[in-house]
């Protein structure tokens, strides 16, 4: 399966012979790999015979369908004993989940699942990117399962790097919210105070998933954090709440907020509302720090001056 490495050029491309009856010797610029002969016998001769470059690459993993029960197992032998904790391995595996189907998909990411180790961080990483790029909601409850067993730190840089598409399918099960309630209120305000980016969370977990006493917490602990937030990542969760909510947002200008997430918020109203937006019907009474805290007017009250709730 290694063949699959970034090789430039590959000019040195021959068969070996059968090392066993489950591998099969590939070399590569002189360079020894193994794949188990499942996998060796489907390349076709014209990719053995060719230069092992990106475009050829491309064209055989999308002609070729995993369906052999053999090929099946030994994926799931190299993930068990290790064989797959370099970056090229990885990779090749990546590349298969965009052409089996989803059952086979979801067969794979199980035995990811036996592998998983907290302390890995790398190995993490990958997996949350395999969970993204399968798109398959039984592939993303595996890592989901394991979410709350990883040191935050971890979790955290582990989230930045797989990227906010790749949280967010994670976060979405709703066994997480269960497990780690407490938890997740604090962590996902980490995320979003700072990468703009994760505001995703806020829109596809937070105000689908979560009861109204855990979003209570949340704007709590957003009005903590968001004196640490970038200007960047206030703007986007404003940009992301207003579609979102049922209701208007009301500033109260009497008793605003002086810090830069509530100054930002304003000038990028006062900009909508400069530039004609269609989306200037938003009247502003009451204000927290950022569109968490505040009191809300629903719009079949809208006709009331007085009638409020408080979010």
């Amino acid at each position: 399966m290694t063949i699959f490495c970034d090789v430039h050029p590959p000019h040195l491309v021959s068969l070996a012979s059968y090392t066993t009856d489950d591998n099969f010797k590939l070399l590569v610029n002189n360079r020894e790999f193994f794949m188990p002969t499942a996998f060796a016998i489907s390349f076709s001769n014209k990719i053995l015979q060719t230069y092992l470059t990106d475009k050829a690459i491309k064209a055989y993993v999308t002609s070729f369908k995993i369906k052999e029960d053999k090929t099946y197992k030994m994926i799931g032998d190299l993930i068990k004993n290790g064989g797959l904790n370099n970056s090229y391995d990885m990779k090749c595996i990546t590349e298969f989940f965009d052409f089996i189907d989803s059952m086979e998909c979801h067969g794979i990411l199980n035995l990811f699942k036996e592998k998983f180790d907290a302390q890995n961080l790398d190995f993490h990483v990958q997996y949350f990117k395999y969970c993204f790029m399968a798109d398959h909601e039984s592939s993303t409850k595996i890592i989901a399962e394991n979410f709350c067993r990883i040191p935050e730190e971890k979790l955290l840089n582990s989230c930045y790097a797989a990227g906010a598409k790749a949280t967010n399918m994670v976060l979405k099960h709703k066994s997480l919210f269960v497990k780690w309630e407490n938890n997740l209120v604090e962590f996902i305000t980490k995320i979003i105070s700072k990468d703009a980016s994760f505001v995703i969370l806020l829109e596809n977990v937070i105000w689908e998933y979560v009861s109204e006493p855990f979003k209570s917490r949340l704007a709590a602990v957003m009005d903590k954090v968001a004196p640490e937030m970038n200007n960047e990542a206030a703007a986007s969760i404003w940009h992301s709440m207003k579609p979102l909510l049922s209701f208007d947002l009301q500033i109260n200008k009497r008793y605003p907020r002086k810090c830069m997430i509530t100054q930002n918020i304003l000038a990028q109203r006062d900009l909508e509302m400069a530039n004609g937006s269609s989306e200037t019907e938003i009247h502003f009474d009451c204000f927290g720090c950022i569109p968490f805290c505040y009191k809300i007017r629903q719009h079949d009250e809208y006709a009331s001056e007085n009638q409020y709730m408080t979010g």
